[in-house]
């Protein structure tokens, strides 16, 4: 157990009645592109299930692809709304000249217990969402390698499509506080491809624990540390611990403030050699912090600063750019995790901008290579259907941070059934 007790933003299951006052997680994704690429039903009826069908026509390299998709969620309660089990589901099929395939990710199901107004109990597939930042999550530390089928480079989408962690969850609710622990077993260490296969390697590669809490304070502001654990993820099978801050809150009416930060051992890749292929643990702090400013029309802004104190420094990454088969190791080491030390985010979102359409875009700059990645779109809502025109550009060489991204556009239709 550690020796000190850290207070952090906890998951909170979005069925359950809670306090207005607490803030999840999931409630500062204020996010482009949520409409275009979570496939969330919208439906206000009581159905359990919610389902939504998608067809998209990709535009990628002087080649058009499509995707088929059907995204399931079920939710279900007891009639004392004590007993509760959740089920969230995507199956994606691709097509094009080269590559046809279907993957599914079973990215959530489990089952709660409601003992009284402040004590739950849940076991299952979770997708445990840690962190107050909008592009970067020092303290997500259970993101991980966790997707099968990339839709989206949009961080938002990244962060609902992954994989849930088989894991025990329990939370205490109060009313401007909260507490949740957690334990999630290694079941895995090998990916598993198979269409329909849990691919728990993805998801749990190691033992890990987690104890988290958070406080509201004055003014709205809410302030939270986390504590996490794992077991087993190097070679050497060492102990691994993480720390981490989150803190948010509104400056004034039009100004928003969050700052997230985390310290602990992640791997560092050490490459004085031209190969560049050793790697070695070491305590690095990560950060992300930003402002978010609505202005009087509707259209909110966002910028943001992210640091990983273990990627490689600007010296360290031109001699990876040189040296493709360094490069591509280190790329799959940091998978999940920032391939440079710092990044600007700039995203700008407008909901009902003129007739019905909602417009979103988003700006990724590295202050390294200084390469660039931008997502804009602009969705047609209806009650029954979306449509979704997405453009994403990514110029640069091939071997920089956001240059690997080729372009695309991208035409999505989505029903609700």
């Amino acid at each position: 157990m550690w020796p000190l007790l850290f207070i952090c933003l906890s998951d909170l299951p979005q069925q359950l009645p809670t306090n207005p006052t607490q803030i999840t997680a999931d409630q500062h994704e204020l996010q482009a592109f949520a409409l275009a690429d979570l496939g969330a039903a919208t439906s206000s009826g009581s159905a359990d299930w919610q389902l939504s069908t998608e067809l998209a026509l990709i535009g990628q390299q002087r080649q058009w692809q499509s995707r088929l998709a059907l995204d399931s969620r079920f939710s279900h309660y007891s009639d004392d709304q004590s007993v509760y089990v959740r089920w969230n589901s995507r199956l994606d099929g691709f097509g094009g000249e080269d590559n046809s395939h279907a993957v599914m990710s079973w990215k959530e199901l489990y089952v709660g217990y409601r003992w009284n107004d402040s004590w739950l109990t849940e076991f299952g597939r979770i997708n445990q969402k840690n962190g107050v930042a909008r592009g970067f999550n020092p303290t997500d530390f259970f993101a991980g390698n966790a997707i099968r089928a990339v839709i989206s480079q949009q961080p938002a989408v990244l962060r609902e499509q992954r994989l849930g962690s088989l894991m025990l969850r329990q939370q205490w609710l109060g009313a401007t506080q909260s507490v949740s622990w957690l334990w999630s077993p290694a079941l895995g260490s090998k990916t598993d491809n198979a269409t329909f296969a849990p691919d728990w390697a993805r998801s749990n590669a190691a033992e890990r624990w987690q104890l988290s809490a958070e406080q509201q304070l004055a003014a709205g502001w809410s302030l939270g540390l986390l504590a996490y654990q794992a077991q087993g993820i190097t070679p050497d099978d060492d102990v691994n611990r993480h720390y981490g801050l989150n803190l948010s809150g509104a400056l004034n009416e039009r100004w928003l403030y969050h700052l997230e930060v985390a310290s602990g051992e992640q791997p560092l890749w050490r490459g004085s050699n031209p190969a560049m292929t050793s790697t070695d643990m070491t305590s690095s702090r990560r950060i992300a912090t930003g402002f978010n400013y609505s202005l009087a029309i509707p259209l909110n802004v966002t910028l943001e600063w992210h640091y990983d104190e273990a990627a490689v420094s600007a010296e360290q990454w031109r001699q990876l750019m040189a040296s493709p088969a360094s490069w591509q190791h280190y790329m799959q080491q940091r998978q999940g995790q920032p391939a440079t030390r710092q990044a600007l985010l700039l995203q700008l979102q407008s909901q009902q901008w003129q007739l019905g359409f909602d417009w979103s875009s988003l700006w990724l700059h590295d202050l390294q290579d200084h390469s660039d990645m931008l997502l804009t779109e602009l969705t047609w809502n209806k009650p029954e259907y979306d449509i979704v025109l997405q453009w994403q550009w990514a110029p640069g060489p091939t071997r920089s941070r956001f240059g690997v991204v080729s372009s695309q556009l991208q035409l999505l239709l989505r029903y609700y059934i």
